[in-house]
């Protein structure tokens, strides 16, 4: 069997569309050396690893991320290769944890020359045990690599608008998630959805609060011009009357009496002015 080797330039068309073999996340980017070849580079979980000049290329990690054990560096694997092992590796640590009676020897970590040998031998069981507190499912203190994939899928259904009951029937019907992979994904996702309801709700009480001091203020205009309206149609004086503060003297009937109350001049004030205006003789 031919050596592999490692692809010296990697293009930056290709980081895009990569995914990361140790957590599965989309888009890595590109490790550039003058005394070394290209290199591929995961910017959550840490790990760089080399490309295969092939055209089905394998990968060899070169720094590999804790807690996994280094042994996982240095070999020529396929991406599912080495994401078998990291959710091996998970599982066993899982165990221990939910079984510390037990005493577990370090195990290590197979390379495909030793996977041959065994292929016989059954599969372990690919879901960890489900921790339970309260009745309800609690996510595991080390996320494994198909509970990292199932809330990238859980994420990008939440940006596209779809509910949580929608995001939970497409991650049960179209992914090989455990009920516990989904429960945390979905955990994480009711997090985000209560903090944008809290968001709208602040955003809805601002404006009603905007909206309540513009009517105010518009009230408050409105009574104002009323007012003052009001006050320039009042006249300064009443035709016909004297104000009782005057100390002029009305002429009335050709006599001038004084105005030392309010005075209708309309109205004769004695029987002799009334005789003079209509004609006739006064009554005594």
């Amino acid at each position: 069997m031919e050596a592999a080797i490692p692809r010296q330039n990697i293009p930056e068309a290709m980081a895009p569309r990569a995914h990361c073999p140790v957590c599965n996340t989309l888009a890595l980017e590109v490790v550039r050396s003058e005394s070394s070849n290209d290199q591929l580079r995961c910017k959550r979980c840490s790990v760089v690893f080399d490309v295969e000049q092939a055209s089905s290329p394998r990968l060899r990690l070169v720094v590999v991320p804790k807690p996994l054990p280094p042994t996982l560096g240095g070999y020529w694997l396929t991406a599912a290769e080495i994401r078998a092992a990291v959710r091996e590796f998970i599982q066993r640590k899982s165990a221990m944890v939910a079984r510390p009676a037990e005493i577990a020897q370090p195990r290590k970590i197979e390379t495909p020359a030793t996977e041959a040998a065994r292929s016989s031998a059954p599969l372990e069981a690919e879901t960890a045990p489900l921790v339970q507190s309260g009745g309800r499912l609690l996510k595991p203190s080390k996320p494994t690599a198909s509970g990292l994939e199932a809330d990238r899928r859980a994420h990008e259904l939440y940006r596209l608008g779809n509910a949580i009951p929608a995001i939970r029937a497409i991650l049960e019907k179209g992914g090989n998630y455990t009920a516990e992979e989904i429960e945390a994904a979905l955990a994480e996702i009711s997090a985000l959805e209560q903090k944008k309801q809290a968001r709208a709700r602040r955003w809805i009480m601002a404006v009603g609060i905007f909206l309540l001091v513009c009517l105010a203020l518009m009230s408050i205009g409105y009574l104002i011009s009323t007012y003052q309206q009001t006050d320039e149609e009042i006249p300064a004086e009443v035709p016909g009357v004297v104000p009782s503060s005057t100390l002029a003297l009305e002429e009335f009937g050709g006599a001038l009496l004084p105005a030392t109350q309010s005075v209708n001049i309309l109205c004769p004030q004695e029987h002799s002015n009334a005789a003079e205006i209509i004609g006739g003789v006064a009554k005594a």
